[in-house]
């Protein structure tokens, strides 16, 4: 992961451990995922305002969720929040 990609994971950990919630470990092909998905919000202006359950930028240029695209990348639904 870049610097600034590790540091963000850091900081989110950091303020877990203060809430006494688990570490989040790093999952690669999440990681993956999350890259081509900003990178189709950066080459398809105006998909940024779409949005799924209330959040803007979370659906991508071929209609995908983030459900959709967590089951693509490691193969069950998971959750992007636990």
């Amino acid at each position: 992961m870049e610097a600034q990609e590790l540091q963000t994971f850091e900081l989110v950990n950091a303020a877990r451990q203060q809430n006494g919630s688990p570490p989040l470990q790093i999952e690669r092909l999440l990681v993956d995922a999350a890259r081509f998905h900003s990178q189709g919000l950066a080459d398809h202006p105006g998909q940024w305002e779409v949005k799924w359950n209330g959040w803007p930028g979370h659906v991508g240029s071929d209609g995908s969720t983030p459900p959709d695209r967590i089951i693509k990348a490691v193969g069950s639904p998971g959750s992007e929040n636990e």
